[in-house]
């Protein structure tokens, strides 16, 4: 995955979620946030990686531990040797996303 330049919160994917699920493909949401202490998503985090090391994934573990993290791919690399230059920002990319899953039939 290679992403675009700016550092986005997890509040940030999950409100363009959001907007472009009832905006632009009819589909209702219930913006229900659960708004838990930041060491919440960092007991998680430490649960996470020690499943993780004996060879076990727990989704919900992994997300909880994501919830309080920025999100960042760095592009840099890909930009210096490679010339990438990102034209995609989260809510294009999400679109884009989004209507692929609903092509294929997989239920959001």
């Amino acid at each position: 995955m290679i992403a675009d330049r700016r550092l986005y919160t997890m509040t940030d994917i999950v409100a363009t979620i959001e907007l472009l699920l009832e905006a632009e493909f009819g589909i209702r949401v219930a913006h229900r946030r659960l708004h838990l202490p930041h060491v919440v998503g960092e007991v998680a985090q430490l649960c996470d990686g020690l499943l993780q090391r004996i060879g076990l994934y727990n989704q919900k573990i992994h997300v909880l531990s994501e919830m309080n993290k920025n999100i960042v791919c760095s592009s840099l690399k890909a930009q210096k040797e490679l010339g990438y230059d990102p034209k995609i920002d989260l809510k294009e990319g999400m679109r884009r996303s989004i209507r692929w899953c609903l092509e294929k039939g997989i239920v959001i």
